[in-house]
């Protein structure tokens, strides 16, 4: 039986965690989390099921320091920044990631998919499967006998056979329409006029871009002109979509060699973040380790995760307030968070204060009322 390296996609899957479908969520300290969260959820139920024995995380360099910006000043110029609070989880998830015992892969002046295509170039053969964990189109060029694409979120496998069923091309001609079509999201110049569609029938057509260009007399007016405008364009755009195979990065397979998640780094990760249910999962999975953060010893009990899950009150009048500070005597340990009206503390007026302790209790004391009257001197 060969073996299996799968390598993630370290910002494609980090993305989509990022847009899925999913609530808003904070660690008890604020830190923003949801992307965080998704992405972890799906590594481990891929660990899980898939049990890897060789596994690693590709992501990029630099986006100021590619060598794609340096042939090409507007690549990617086009895309929007990242949103506010998703660089400090992908900070996060890369620290999460490298606690798992997974090697995280990045060089300077590539980007993750020309990593990916490195390694399927080495690795591949009749001995070793590459699995390259991503759904990106850029990458179906890699796509080969031994090499195919997996979208863990769907639990779908491409391979050679079902990008053509479902494209209309092959890998091999992959490089070749993404050149005539370029691409809008990463604002690599393409041929006026061409989209996917025509670019996968003048390829089919004709069977490569070269053939095209030569037959360019055999199009519409319209087309015909705009191929052969484009044609100066087009060495720069093949240079700009063709994944480089050869990166020089440091890659052995021993050091690609997954070994099982490492508890003891995991888990107070987990618990600092208030992942419960995560770490419900590790204890699922039977990965054990010491949790040795003080977050991780006052971590809420499993399963309460959300305010629904706990004795949640609202103390807006003395005789709550009273009633209250009787609870409070024997209480060892208290979780407080300040409500304000604005995250910048110079500008900030006191709003509320959130209370927590166990088991399962909450309490919020609003310090002024809408419009500004004091509800409690506190």
């Amino acid at each position: 039986m060969p073996e299996t390296l799968y390598i993630l996609d370290g910002h494609s899957q980090i993305y989509r965690a990022y847009y899925a479908p999913f609530r808003d969520l904070t660690s008890p300290a604020g830190e923003p989390t949801r992307a965080t969260y998704v992405f972890c959820s799906m590594l481990l139920k891929f660990i899980a099921h898939r049990a890897p024995k060789y596994l690693a995380m590709a992501i990029d360099g630099p986006a100021e320091k590619l060598h794609r910006r340096k042939l090409y000043p507007d690549y990617k110029i086009t895309r929007k920044p990242m949103p506010d609070d998703l660089p400090p989880q992908v900070q996060r998830i890369v620290q999460i990631v490298r606690a798992m015992g997974i090697c995280v892969l990045q060089k300077e002046g590539y980007e993750a998919d020309d990593i990916l295509a490195t390694a399927a170039e080495r690795f591949a053969s009749p001995q070793m499967q590459v699995v390259l964990i991503s759904r990106d189109k850029d990458l179906f060029q890699v796509v080969a006998d031994h090499v195919v694409l997996y979208d863990p979120m769907k639990d779908e496998q491409l391979d050679a056979a079902a990008i053509a069923a479902a494209k209309g091309y092959t890998p091999a001609q992959a490089v070749d329409i993404q050149t005539l079509a370029g691409d809008s999201i990463d604002n690599i110049p393409g041929i006026a006029g061409v989209g996917p569609k025509t670019a996968v029938r003048l390829i089919a057509q004709y069977g490569s871009l070269e053939a095209v260009l030569q037959h360019a007399d055999e199009q519409t007016p319209k087309l015909r002109k705009n191929l052969l405008a484009g044609a100066e364009t087009i060495p720069l755009t093949k240079k700009l979509v063709t994944l480089d195979r050869n990166v020089p990065i440091d890659l052995r397979l021993e050091e690609l060699q997954f070994s099982g998640l490492a508890g003891e780094a995991l888990r107070p990760i987990f618990a600092e973040l208030g992942f419960n249910r995560l770490l419900d999962q590790l204890d699922q999975m039977g990965i054990a380790g010491r949790e040795e953060s003080s977050t991780a010893s006052i971590s809420v009990p499993r399963g309460q995760t959300t305010a629904a899950d706990f004795d949640y009150r609202c103390i807006d009048t003395p005789e709550s307030l009273t009633k209250l500070l009787g609870e409070l005597k024997d209480v060892k340990r208290l979780g407080l968070d300040t409500e304000t009206t604005s995250t910048q503390p110079m500008w900030a007026e006191l709003v509320g204060l959130s209370l927590a302790w166990q088991p399962g209790k909450a309490v919020y004391l609003p310090v002024k009322a809408p419009l500004g009257e004091k509800v409690l001197d506190v």
